[in-house]
């Protein structure tokens, strides 16, 4: 037995709000609104980026949720960068520089000489 339910309230108004008409079938308006599937699956260069890193350890990650949610941050943050980059050069290039910038911040640990807290305002 199919159970009826009632739209919330606000639905239309929701909708409305982010461009979604529910007039002609109000009743499917929440299955408008549920995220889309196949747009939180991986892109192209992040599925690249789960298949070559640390061997393949993750090449059965298929969603930009499920990245999230592996419980490794560097991961987590390749998977991110490679979503935001335009190409795979630019993917490479935003690398590079995140590179830099952690070398940068280790030169800056092992200046710090145990001096923990210098220069951080409290």
């Amino acid at each position: 037995m199919k159970t009826e339910t009632q739209p919330h309230p606000n639905a239309e108004i929701l909708a409305q709000s982010v461009g979604v008409s529910v007039s002609a079938h109000p009743e499917t308006c929440s299955e408008r609104l549920k995220p889309n599937e196949e747009a939180r699956r991986l892109t192209p260069l992040q599925a690249m980026v789960a298949a070559h890193y640390q061997g393949g350890e993750f090449d059965h990650i298929e969603t930009q949720d499920d990245a999230q949610n592996v419980g490794d941050g560097l991961f987590t943050f390749c998977v991110n960068e490679a979503g935001d980059a335009g190409d795979k050069a630019e993917f490479i290039n935003m690398l590079n520089r995140t590179i830099e910038q952690l070398r940068s911040l280790v030169g800056e640990l092992e200046a710090a000489d145990g001096r923990i807290g210098e220069g951080v305002a409290a």
